[in-house]
């Protein structure tokens, strides 16, 4: 046992020294892509900060000083000009970031706020197009999550009713987020409002028994009594207002 064991070094010393050159090229290869990864999870890093901080940036001016101007329409302007300004340098300067992903979901709900306010085809059409960036790119299921339920509330403010339930309806089964329940609450109320009892009675019924904790639960479970007590009514109307749904969270 011990003879083997002595003529097993030298065999491996005698076979390091007959292909040195190429187990130096692959111990020098091993180096250089490891020093690889670690720059490029160092250039990740520090565009994610730099974006991260672009982004905070825009959203401090957007909470603290927009509300401080009042009715000042000049003042209004500027600073929010400013800060759809900054925004888009976030998503376009560090398209692959999550502060990206975040500086396009508020985007997009200003752009739908302008059209809610003014009607405005364009704005309407960019949010849309923005929430779809991020469905599409974002490694982040929360992220893609979040932008389908804006893609969803803005559907129905359209009153595109099968394109809101849709899009509920894939975020209630594909996620599990915080903002799962209310999709599933949105596709019942939508399923209402399209005369679709069946659809209404699931989701509510999804709520009430799997998330129980949930803020929503109650909701959710008045209108499951209603609906099977006296069925939907198929209003086809009564888009909720966009300051009652859920908005993106701050970091």
């Amino acid at each position: 046992m011990q003879r083997n064991q002595q003529n097993t070094l030298p065999s491996w010393v005698g076979y390091i020294q007959e292909h040195w050159f190429g187990f130096t090229l692959s111990v020098v290869g091993v180096l250089i892509g490891v020093i690889g990864l670690l720059f490029w999870f160092s250039r990740e890093a520090e565009q994610e900060a730099r974006a991260s901080s672009l982004y905070d940036e825009a959203v401090l001016v957007l909470v603290y000083q927009l509300p401080q101007v009042g009715t000042n329409q000049q003042m209004v302007s500027e600073i929010s000009q400013y800060v759809l300004a900054k925004l888009d340098g976030v998503q376009r300067q560090y398209p692959k970031t999550l502060a990206s992903m975040r500086a396009r979901i508020l985007l997009g709900r200003l752009y739908a706020q302008s059209y809610l306010s003014q009607g405005a085809e364009d704005a309407y059409q960019q949010a849309l197009q923005l929430y779809d960036e991020v469905a599409r790119t974002s490694s982040s299921p929360f992220y893609r999550g979040l932008a389908l339920i804006n893609k969803a509330q803005l559907l129905e403010h359209h009153a595109d009713w099968q394109g809101a339930l849709e899009t509920y309806r894939t975020v209630a089964r594909k996620y599990n987020e915080f903002y799962t329940p209310y999709a599933w609450v949105s596709l019942g109320r939508l399923g209402e409002i399209m005369g679709d009892k069946n659809t209404a009675i699931a989701a509510y019924e999804t709520v009430v028994q799997k998330y129980t904790n949930s803020a929503w639960y109650g909701l959710a479970l008045g209108r499951l009594t209603l609906v099977r007590q006296y069925g939907v009514s198929g209003s086809g109307n009564g888009a909720p207002a966009l300051s009652n749904t859920l908005s993106l969270p701050m970091p």
